[in-house]
């Protein structure tokens, strides 16, 4: 009788405390309506500045933020804060709306009610991913980032990418859907890995 060997790094997890940022705040703009990438209001500097040592607490080893100018602002001063670097990842972008007709889609969203969240959801977006292809490329997106984590990770994102993150502590998109996410206040998260 054989033996079946088997690898033993198989089947093996790790945990990795994941810090989330939403970006600090943009100000009232529609970034949907006007297709932007816009910059952190001086709020949104504040509000980033005011939650350095609360993240500091958990001891990240890097930041890791999408590279839209909100995002990317939001991690230049985490990391100057935290003496800790930062890096850009596409893969966890928010939506690129560049292949949509915004306005028409807009005046659809109004017209039912919803918020955009759940229209995009419910009813989808032509020109645009679904909702739950998003969240599932966003979320074995950001398991490799964590893969290659020797520590705490800072994750700096949108409220897409937190739409993400939520299904990988098995929360269903249907009550993420539901979820306010504030701008700049750190939400942790302890997320279990294979390596």
């Amino acid at each position: 009788m054989a033996l079946l060997k088997t690898d033993s790094r198989k089947n093996k997890k790790k945990r990795v405390k994941v810090i989330f940022v939403r970006h600090g705040s943009v100000g009232l703009v529609n970034i949907y309506k006007d297709c932007s990438d816009p910059h952190l209001t001086r709020d949104g500097l504040l509000q980033v500045m005011a939650i350095i040592e609360k993240v500091g607490r958990y001891k990240p080893t890097i930041i890791v933020a999408s590279s839209m100018n909100r995002t990317a602002e939001t991690a230049t001063t985490l990391s100057a804060g935290l003496n800790v670097p930062w890096t850009k990842k596409e893969s966890i972008a928010s939506l690129d709306t560049s292949g949509v007709n915004v306005a028409e889609l807009l005046a659809a969203v109004e017209a039912s009610g919803m918020t955009w969240q759940w229209y995009w959801y419910e009813k989808g977006w032509p020109g645009l991913e679904s909702c739950r292809d998003y969240v599932s490329k966003t979320a074995q997106a950001i398991l490799e980032i964590l893969k290659t984590a020797d520590g705490p990770v800072v994750l700096v994102g949108h409220s897409e990418t937190y739409l993400a993150l939520l299904s990988l502590v098995g929360i269903p998109l249907t009550t993420a859907l539901s979820v306010n996410v504030p701008n700049a206040k750190p939400l942790v998260f302890d997320i279990a890995v294979d390596v």
